[in-house]
């Protein structure tokens, strides 16, 4: 898997200044390539949706503790803006595949999310509780990253599509910095024991899939099933969970493996082409 080395230090101060991410301007659309397959385009639906909920994390994040790191806060004012470009980007390569993207389907997506705000307080009051909490929201940071840029990875392997070729290598190494920070940031946190037991317990109790609070458990496992389902997604989601557990006190984690393992039905139906797809998660 290439991935970044999570070994290399992240500069910060460079990764502020090159900080503006992949926008949809920067591809040229007049040929779009072949049709994709309908799993392929459930699949940038999904993806295309948890970057625009980015937004919502942020500020979820910013009502804990790690709002009074500098470094931390700063990374993620960029994280964000960069996010919501993939976002973008990702919804002009479903136009270019003739998916119509309801201009209110953000909106809706978020409404239909359950309300999240004793979670949210929850989450205010343990990080004024404990010094170690950003160890948690870094170690979380960079499981999900990781797991990103994967999946994208996994979707160039199974689409073989000259658009989504070069559109998620694009997105990838915007991801491959996120993952650096988050995983850096995780390594230097988690030296104490107790951010280590905290972090593990916090891990194993709630983590879940990207995306999967968003639009649901079904349709995490039918991503997971596609991009996945063979002995090279296996390998895969294997160095995923081998690079998380290189994490001091991590040594433990198969999380993402073990979710791959589930079943997948009651996935929800595939967004038609040429039809609107809100509603259709």
């Amino acid at each position: 898997m290439n991935t970044l080395n999570p070994l290399d230090a992240f500069n910060l101060d460079k990764y502020l200044r090159a900080a503006g991410g992949t926008r949809p301007e920067a591809f040229d659309w007049s040929d779009p390539g072949p049709h994709l397959d309908d799993d392929a385009i459930f699949c940038l639906c999904y993806m295309m949706d948890i970057e625009s909920h980015t937004i919502i994390y942020l500020r979820e994040l910013l009502s804990t503790s790690v709002a009074e790191d500098a470094s931390i806060t700063a990374f993620l004012a960029c994280w964000a803006y960069e996010e919501f470009f993939h976002s973008m980007t990702l919804k002009r390569l479903l136009e270019s595949q003739g998916v119509t993207i309801d201009d209110q389907r953000f909106a809706e997506l978020r409404r239909r999310k359950p309300s999240d705000v004793l979670q949210q307080r929850l989450g205010a009051i343990a990080s004024r509780m404990t010094r170690h909490f950003p160890a948690i929201h870094m170690t979380w940071g960079a499981i999900n990253e990781l797991s990103t840029l994967t999946g994208y990875q996994a979707l160039i392997a199974r689409a073989n599509h000259p658009m989504v070729t070069t559109v998620l290598s694009r997105i990838i190494k915007d991801e491959r910095r996120h993952f650096s920070f988050y995983f850096n940031q995780a390594r230097a946190r988690l030296q104490p024991g107790a951010a280590q037991i905290l972090t593990s317990f916090a891990v194993r109790r709630f983590w879940r899939p990207v995306g999967s609070p968003v639009r649901g458990g079904p349709d995490a496992l039918r991503v997971c099933a596609y991009l996945f389902g063979d002995r090279a997604g296996a390998e895969r989601l294997a160095q995923v969970d081998a690079t998380i557990a290189r994490l001091p006190g991590l040594e433990w984690f198969n999380l993402v493996s073990r979710y791959s393992l589930l079943p997948s039905e009651g996935a929800h139906e595939t967004p038609m082409r040429h039809q609107p797809v809100l509603g259709a998660q």
